[in-house]
């Protein structure tokens, strides 16, 4: 049996891609998207009616998954609207903080629902995660980097917010001197996320790129994930949430904890 897929942003970068995977496989079947405009859309001479809101999307046909690559301002009304309507939902769009996230998983419970939050859905992202939880174990000190280029909306981005609240349950970062206590300007410590330091750099010349700094006393070690500018990596990480998040009830965070990695 195919699922039917909805996609959110389906005329942006990620989304087109997604979109054009999609029509290419018999398990999943695109029958609508969110853009801009009320208009039909041709992936692979497939067409796709895509429609200017969530509400306009689901009065033609209620999908069986959302995928959301749209905008961080928009992003949680319409999660929220289509876990109202019994969709389950995949996030690829950032910008949500921990308290939506709460949100979120508390609605997926309430219409007995699943939702996949991936902040980064690239094999790359996923896999950065999982060696920082492993070297953590053994390195006390981490700080968490996000780069990303000077047009994006949002600071930090979701895949350092993911890092910053998966590792932060694990180990805390240890601090020698509390963040609180640095003298002048303690906003140079960068953003603190579940007690975890993150840093934003914003310059054109980027696409995404995450690093993970880890120390103790007499060494360090670096772990870092780039992503050239093209929407490809993100796909099969997507697609393969979507596959899964139909069997979940509540939030899952991070595609390590949907996929065998």
């Amino acid at each position: 049996m195919s699922l039917n897929i909805s996609i959110a942003g389906i005329t942006g970068k990620v989304g087109k891609a997604l979109a054009e995977e999609v029509v290419s496989k018999n398990e999943l079947n695109l029958i609508s998207g969110i853009s801009q405009s009320n208009t039909t859309l041709k992936f692979n001479n497939v067409s796709v009616p895509s429609f200017d809101t969530i509400t306009q999307l689901l009065a033609h046909s209620v999908p069986d998954v959302l995928i959301d690559y749209s905008s961080p301002l928009i992003v949680k009304k319409q999660v929220l609207k289509a876990i109202e309507n019994g969709v389950h939902v995949v996030i690829g769009t950032s910008g949500l903080s921990n308290d939506d996230y709460d949100e979120i998983h508390e609605a997926a419970l309430k219409y007995n629902v699943g939702v996949v939050a991936g902040g980064n859905f690239s094999i790359t992202a996923t896999l950065l995660r999982v060696f920082a939880k492993k070297a953590m174990k053994y390195l006390p000190y981490y700080e968490v980097f996000d780069y990303a280029g000077s047009k994006k909306m949002d600071a930090p981005n979701g895949t350092s917010r993911e890092i910053a609240s998966e590792l932060a349950k694990i180990q805390e970062p240890k601090y020698d001197i509390a963040i609180k206590d640095t003298l002048g300007l303690k906003e140079s410590r960068g953003a603190s996320i579940n007690n975890v330091q993150v840093h934003a750099i914003r310059i054109p010349s980027f696409y995404s790129s995450n690093e993970i700094l880890l120390g103790s006393e007499f060494e360090r070690l670096q772990i870092r994930q780039d992503t050239v500018a093209s929407p490809i990596p993100y796909v099969y990480g997507t697609l393969e949430a979507a596959k899964k998040v139909v069997d979940l009830k509540g939030l899952v965070r991070g595609l390590e904890n949907v996929i065998e990695i």
